[in-house]
């Protein structure tokens, strides 16, 4: 079901309402101008705030349908949608949250990764990082022997996607900070030995026929 439409006219009857509260309240007669000043004054206070609503609901209305879009067609709209609320923490909540509800979940993931860099909303931050990837880790050294246990049985891709997790809740940790280096360290590419020593036997022979030409000489 789409969201309902925005009743804009019901919006400005109510803020034109109030105006007209404040003029009697003070005991000025309203003219005819400055109905248009107050209106001017209004879309510059208030018209970006406007702008980003309107986008944020004609964001989270091109989530519809893009289950049923070819794969190419549904990764250019996911692009379109959250170009139009990357700077704006509530859209990026409402597509993130449209997106879950449509079973997006590479749609809600991205824009739950822009809300993180925004640095607003942390609570909203926490609500989504749950629905997308589970409860968040409670305790450091529970996570630290479960990643152990991950690696002993070979599980290494798994176990690098739940170091990462659990460092995000744990910054400081220092088990999870020494996985981490011994992870990075493993996965650095290791010198080939038949190599290594082909190339000495290479500069040996070079230096034994730079001396020999030499004494040749």
């Amino acid at each position: 079901m789409s969201p309902p439409p925005v009743d804009l006219v019901g919006r400005f009857d109510g803020i034109s309402m109030g105006i007209r509260m404040v003029f009697d309240a003070l005991g000025v007669e309203p003219q005819p101008w400055m109905g248009m000043v107050g209106l001017v004054a209004f879309l510059i206070l208030l018209g970006p705030s406007i702008r980003r609503t309107m986008s944020s609901s004609a964001a989270r209305k091109m989530v519809l349908g893009m289950a049923d879009l070819p794969a190419a067609a549904r990764a250019a709209r996911a692009r379109e949608i959250l170009a139009m609320v990357e700077h704006n923490p509530e859209g990026l909540i409402g597509v993130a949250d449209e997106a879950l509800r449509r079973r997006q979940r590479a749609l809600a993931g991205d824009a739950y990764l822009l809300l993180r860099k925004t640095g607003k909303r942390p609570l909203e931050q926490l609500r989504l990082d749950e629905e997308l990837h589970g409860p968040r880790p409670r305790h450091a050294d529970t996570e630290a022997h479960a990643i152990e246990r991950m690696l002993e049985s070979g599980a290494h891709a798994a176990a690098q996607a739940r170091l990462a997790r659990a460092r995000s809740a744990f910054p400081d940790d220092a088990e999870l900070r020494a996985l981490h280096e011994r992870l990075h360290r493993q996965a650095a590419p290791q010198a080939d030995p038949s190599s290594s020593s082909q190339s000495s036997s290479q500069s040996t022979a070079s230096s034994t026929d730079e001396a020999a030409t030499t004494g040749g000489a």
